[in-house]
């Protein structure tokens, strides 16, 4: 039996490799502040970050027709989907926004310096800990 796509009716061809691509350097990136759900535009060097990751795709661009793509509604993320829907020649009204792909929410934290959450003593000293804090 074929697995059925999440975000569509249709079968997937079983290795039909998944493919995650971050999105690029924002601002707050930069800066080292957590951005959550806090949208945020790409910077100059996120832009290029995104046209870059674009161009090696488009490399491939016959191997990547097929694929569903699949992007968060914040601002960064659909910035960088931008590039890469320019360089795979794709129709941009096909990308589908999904919430179950957005960052994660850090609540109080947001807009503060990673290193202030890390030196926190709620936040768990170890890695693997995090995964269920």
């Amino acid at each position: 039996m074929r697995p059925i796509c999440p975000w569509k009716s249709q079968v997937s061809d079983e290795n039909h490799p998944i493919i995650f691509i971050r999105h690029g350097e924002t601002d707050w990136n930069k800066r080292g502040l957590i951005q959550g759900t806090i949208d945020t535009d790409l910077n100059e060097k996120g832009h290029e970050q995104a046209r870059t990751i674009a161009r090696k795709l488009a490399a491939n661009r016959q191997m990547f027709q097929g694929y569903d793509l699949v992007c968060s509604p914040q601002k960064r993320a659909r910035q960088t989907m931008a590039h890469l829907v320019v360089a795979l020649e794709r129709d941009s009204h096909h990308v589908q926004l999904e919430d179950r792909v957005r960052e994660l929410g850090f609540g109080v934290w947001e807009s503060k310096p990673f290193w202030e959450l890390k030196a926190s003593p709620v936040y768990p000293p170890h890695p693997e800990d995090r995964y269920y804090w």
